[in-house]
């Protein structure tokens, strides 16, 4: 039984690994696609940017708020819509 233990934690921290691997990857192509449309955007934290001065954009889940209008979404493509609107 100690066996399955230690192979499902150690399942448990590789899994870990992908995430995290995975949420740098999606914060590197949300800046680069953000710098491609010279859109300007301030790094607040590890996976959290400001956007335009205005919107705050977690890369790792794809949420958006907009701090005026209040208005929340998901997806860099409509954060890209959002900002071309406002």
């Amino acid at each position: 039984m100690g066996d399955m233990r230690e192979t499902f934690k150690a399942f448990k921290e590789i899994r870990k690994a992908e995430l995290k691997e995975e949420k740098n990857g999606r914060q590197k192509e949300a800046m680069e696609l953000l710098t491609k449309h010279n859109i300007h955007f301030y790094v607040l934290g590890p996976f959290h940017l400001l956007v335009e001065n205005r919107v705050d954009y977690w890369p790792s889940t794809g949420k958006f708020i907009d701090r005026k209008t209040k208005r929340k979404d998901l997806g860099i493509k409509e954060l890209l819509r959002h900002i071309d609107i406002k």
